[in-house]
């Protein structure tokens, strides 16, 4: 989108001016603020998330404060179609999710498993990465954070999985884009943090039964419960930088514990923590090797939640008798 901007002198209203340009749409997408280019010339690319109207309003606001207190404003209403089709990736809203919990429009974690959603991401045709370590590109698709391509574990039309790298810096925000072939997707803006935990579950839907294994290697669900004393492993995700270093897209030669402790929480109990860090063999997989503690009622769905850094995973079960 592109507009030109003049004050009722028909002097250009730029930046300079103090003057802010943005853009909303009757289709509910977030609105966008304009970037001023040249002049009185401002720009924005929008990518709908949603073709299936076909036809949307863009209301262009600009407005610009005057030495007397008073404001100069104006907007126009932009008729638009919508067409479904081409190979553009579509990267939906919010749709850069943790891996494990599912959890929209939250930070990802250094050397965290994320998922992205939409269309056109990548070929009709899934694939999965058949070696270690991950490539970065996969059916013709490239994901990218800022400057970095991403290692690619899975692709496919509606849904890609891929690994954060470990030395990103925390606390910083960086542009994700999805090329497909020569096609690049509108950038989504994405903070980094130090951890974002989630367990994985067995439905992948980031809620309900856990992917949590007992001593006989099942996983601990009503048909194989679990009882105080007993070692659990805990698989998870976002756990952050763990120690020593394991490169991107590689799998963890031996055990890699996590630089920032980590606890957990079983039906409400704090339980000990014999190993948080890195699963060996695959990458951007971590586990915790945890003893079920004492005094928790029995169940077929008792909660269980892991935090570090001042984040906490949203809860997922496991079975106790």
């Amino acid at each position: 989108m592109e507009v030109q901007v003049v004050d009722n002198c028909a002097q250009p209203m730029s930046t300079s001016t103090g003057t802010t340009v943005s853009m909303a749409f009757s289709n509910l997408d977030a609105s966008l603020p304009m970037t001023n280019t040249t002049g009185s010339t401002w720009r924005k690319d929008w990518q709908p998330r949603d073709a299936s109207a076909g036809s949307a309003i863009c209301t262009v606001t600009a407005f610009r404060p005057l030495p007397n207190g008073s404001i100069l404003a104006n907007q126009i209403n932009i008729p638009v179609s919508i067409v479904r089709g081409g190979t553009v990736p579509l990267v939906a809203a919010g749709a850069v999710v943790n891996a494990a919990s599912f959890a929209k429009a939250g930070p990802v974690a250094p050397g965290a498993l994320i998922s992205i959603f939409g269309e056109k991401l990548s070929g009709d045709q899934a694939q999965v990465a058949s070696s270690v370590p991950l490539p970065t590109q996969l059916n013709d698709t490239e994901v990218r954070l800022g400057e970095r391509a991403l290692p690619l574990i899975y692709t496919s039309e509606g849904q890609l999985n891929v690994q954060v790298p470990y030395d990103l810096s925390v606390n910083t925000q960086h542009q994700l884009t999805v090329r497909r072939a020569t096609a690049l997707s509108v950038p989504e803006a994405i903070t980094v943090a130090a951890t974002q935990p989630g367990i994985f579950t067995v439905d992948q839907s980031g809620s309900g039964q856990g992917v949590i294994v007992g001593p006989t290697g099942q996983i601990v669900d009503s048909a194989n419960p679990v009882k105080a004393g007993d070692i659990v492993v805990m698989y998870s995700g976002g756990l952050g930088a763990v120690n020593p270093p394991v490169a991107s897209g590689a799998a963890a030669p031996a055990a890699a514990p996590t630089v920032n402790p980590v606890t957990v929480t079983i039906g409400g109990v704090p339980a000990a923590v014999a190993y948080a860090g890195l699963t060996p063999g695959t990458p951007g997989l971590y586990q915790l090797n945890v003893v079920i503690p004492a005094g928790i009622p029995a169940g077929d769905a008792v909660e269980v939640q892991i935090a570090t850094a001042g984040q906490t995973s949203p809860p997922v079960t496991l079975a106790l008798r």
